[in-house]
């Protein structure tokens, strides 16, 4: 960089669900216009599953880039390094996670936050909770003085939640700031949660954000929400079995919101309950990571008699 950084906080950032960290991560360094060092040595620890076929021609490898960005605050708070890594590793995470942090602490990094998304009951048009969790009781006190509620238990997938065992492990302190998003539209970029951890963050750095962006669009994936629910509540009544004195097959799978066009982005409704329906997604998530979890994905979909349901999304896991 032009100026050193001084004492700087490290936001490192992952794939997950709602995509709400790469959200928030993209949208800080536009925002900030931070500077971009430069891509952090991480191919050992990606492999290549599949290649992709142009006109006949295999084209080269590509592996997931991990890209670190600093920025200068102008004001009291701190100084930040930002990594916005592409993808998460099928293996080797943790080992991942360490690399990453030793690198960054070389620039005096002492702390790490990271966000994630925790899919819950939350209605669309309310303001997501920002839960917290950190590597240290110590921390707690700083969450609690922002309104952040202390998840207590629990597990949080993939590096976003790794990165604070591998913090700890060298004696980093890090925090962890989950915005709600609903369990139906995991799938679906929640602009929205992005806003609320990173309204948190903000002030947890001494940083001054313009969300202006991030806050246009989430109104407009709210609207969308609001419609996508309403189409699911009257399908759902043109489902359900009316009184009647004759017996009356109902299919269940009938009134499925059509026309919107997200019918690949959320999940199926029917009768499974939402705790298995979050389960569902978890799986899949890591079972796109790894594929040896398939098996454990096919055995809770053949358990709740869903496979038929999912069954493209889970073949598109081998595609």
């Amino acid at each position: 960089m032009r100026e050193a950084l001084v004492d700087p906080i490290l936001l490192s950032v992952w794939p997950g669900l709602g995509k709400v960290a790469l959200e928030a991560g993209r949208h800080l360094v536009e925002t900030l216009a931070a500077e971009r060092i430069l891509d952090l040595p991480v191919d050992q620890f990606y492999d290549i599953e599949r290649v992709e076929v142009q006109d006949g021609l295999a084209r080269r490898a590509w592996f997931p880039r991990c890209t670190l960005y600093g920025w200068k605050n102008p004001g009291p708070g701190r100084d930040l390094l930002i990594t916005i890594s592409e993808a998460q590793p099928g293996r080797r995470g943790y080992e991942l996670c360490r690399h990453v942090l030793s690198l960054c602490r070389q620039y005096g990094v002492r702390r790490a936050y990271t966000l994630a998304a925790m899919a819950t009951r939350v209605d669309p048009t309310a303001t997501p909770t920002v839960l917290g969790v950190a590597n240290e009781y110590a921390l707690f006190r700083d969450l609690s003085l922002e309104g952040v509620e202390i998840l207590s238990k629990g597990q949080i997938s993939g590096l976003n939640g790794v990165l604070l065992a591998a913090a700890a492990d060298l004696g980093m302190e890090a925090i962890c700031l989950l915005g709600e998003i609903p369990f139906y539209a995991v799938n679906v970029p929640n602009p929205k949660a992005s806003v609320a951890v990173l309204s948190v963050f903000s002030r947890l750095a001494g940083v001054r954000l313009e969300l202006t962006g991030l806050e246009r669009r989430s109104r407009a994936l709210e609207r969308r929400l609001v419609e996508l629910l309403d189409r699911m509540s009257l399908s759902l009544d043109d489902a359900l079995p009316k009184p009647t004195t004759e017996p009356e097959v109902v299919d269940f799978e009938a009134g499925a919101s059509a026309e919107l066009g997200w019918n690949d982005l959320f999940l199926q409704r029917d009768l499974i309950s939402a705790e298995d329906r979050i389960r569902i997604e978890s799986l899949f998530v890591e079972a796109e990571r790894d594929r040896s979890k398939a098996v454990a994905l096919k055995n809770e979909l053949d358990r709740l008699g869903a496979f038929g349901r999912y069954e493209d999304r889970f073949l598109d896991l081998f595609r």
